[in-house]
């Protein structure tokens, strides 16, 4: 398998264990890899480029640190990590319209996916009522379901979480 932006965290991690200790080095953000649940739920949909913007760095240099650790060489071109942080918030975005705020840290913090429960509270958002998840870092992969899904999402760095909004579009 030939490591790409698109490569998926977990079948990484399948083919190549001891890439986990590479990741941990590059991001103090990969070191949730080790729990278990962490990283069968979010290893298994989360892809190279969306660690990257987790992890803040930058993709083309995560892909080839992670060659180089096992021999494959040479870069994908055009592969920009992505990333919802913004400075300023959309258009759609009004603080008042706040309903519901979701904390994620706890659960993450325990090694459990706050998927399932982002997702229900976002699909209870009525009209142009706005959800607030908190993470102790930018879930990337998660707000990729929730753009896909149809939701209007953003993010900004706090000081010590990223606060993400999110509505129906």
């Amino acid at each position: 398998m030939l490591i790409t932006p698109k490569t998926k965290v977990g079948e990484l991690l399948d083919q190549w264990p001891e890439l986990e200790q590479v990741l941990v080095a590059l991001s103090p953000a990969f070191e949730k890899l080790k729990h278990p649940v962490l990283r069968r739920t979010v290893g298994r949909v989360a892809t190279l480029q969306q660690a990257a913007a987790i992890g803040q760095l930058p993709v083309d240099d995560l892909v080839r640190n992670l060659r180089e650790a096992v021999g494959q060489h040479g870069t994908e071109a055009g592969s920009e990590a992505h990333s919802y942080l913004v400075a300023a918030p959309p258009e759609w975005f009004s603080e008042s319209r706040v309903v519901r705020i979701y904390d994620a840290s706890s659960l993450i913090q325990k090694g459990e996916s706050p998927l399932a429960g982002v997702l229900s509270a976002a699909h209870q958002l009525q009209g142009d009522e706005i959800l607030e998840l908190q993470a102790p870092f930018e879930p990337v992969p998660l707000l990729d379901q929730l753009k896909e899904k149809g939701y209007l999402v953003f993010a900004r760095q706090g000081d010590l979480q990223v606060v993400c909004y999110i509505m129906k579009a």
